[in-house]
């Protein structure tokens, strides 16, 4: 709320919001009155350096939203923002980046067992279709870890 006016501090309720019982708390939350278009805001106060505020911050905020979801739908315009184009998109391009992620994860667990059976870099590179750079870094690591 900080910059603006305080008449609009008259459109909002505040309150102390318990987000879990292991005593994550927001020290604040604005919420809109109903009937308002409004944002919500959430206040941290900080008396002290914390490395991990912002971490812990959003932590707090998505914990929040996740327990009053059926609330925060209309507020935040989620069943809507589902609905469009860019959402849709931008959900399937991280599933397909995850599904990459986790095949080159396989690919890479499977190095160390490949060579135990006796294959060479060669073989590996060519049937996991990884760069010889890729497999080479991968036994290096492992050489390293049995160290």
């Amino acid at each position: 709320m900080i910059g603006n006016s305080h008449q609009l501090a008259e459109l909002y309720q505040f309150s102390s919001v318990e987000v879990k019982q292991t005593a994550l708390r927001i020290d604040g939350v604005f919420l809109p009155n109903q009937n308002t278009d409004n944002p919500i805001y959430f206040l941290e106060v900080q008396f002290q350096s914390d490395k991990d505020l912002y971490h812990r911050l959003f932590s707090e905020i998505f914990l929040y939203i996740r327990q009053n979801k059926p609330k925060n739908q209309a507020m935040f315009g989620l069943s809507e923002l589902k609905q469009t184009r860019f959402y849709q998109e931008a959900k399937e391009e991280g599933k397909e980046e995850g599904i990459e992620v986790g095949e080159r994860k396989a690919k890479l667990d499977a190095v160390p067992g490949l060579i135990a059976l006796g294959l060479t870099t060669e073989q590996i590179a060519q049937v996991l279709n990884l760069s010889l750079a890729e497999i080479s870094e991968i036994i290096q690591q492992q050489n390293t870890k049995d160290r």
